[in-house]
């Protein structure tokens, strides 16, 4: 899906350029956000991230998100990634895909996730 949205944006740079718009992809890593605890899962199951409190004290605030964004914006940047380790698996992905693809499955293998209760639909 991150391939497709890097395609979207590229045609939408172009379609804007002429009228002085300027378009920035921000691909950002895990926000510690309730986002976290509510993700869709194999088989269409609702999961959470089981993250411990030191894993998620680790990661990018909702605040810090926003001004990330908004800086690379302000600057004009084509695209901003976040945090920096997920910036170097994105360059190591253009280099050495298989490498890269290679521990993005270990990290995923890693990370532990729990089964939400259904909730009732409406």
């Amino acid at each position: 899906s991150k391939h497709a949205m890097h395609g979207f944006f590229e045609s939408l740079r172009q379609e804007v350029v002429s009228d002085g718009v300027k378009v920035t992809m921000v691909m950002p890593g895990p926000v510690n956000t309730s986002l976290i605890s509510n993700l869709q899962g194999p088989g269409g199951r609702t999961v959470a991230l089981d993250l411990s409190d030191e894993a998620k004290a680790n990661l990018t605030t909702a605040a810090e998100a926003g001004n990330i964004t908004v800086r690379a914006c302000e600057e004009g940047l084509r695209e901003v990634v976040f945090p920096e380790d997920l910036a170097q698996l994105v360059k190591l992905h253009t280099r050495n895909a298989e490498k890269a693809e290679k521990l993005v499955r270990k990290l995923y293998e890693s990370m532990g996730t729990k089964e939400l209760p259904q909730q009732a639909k409406l």
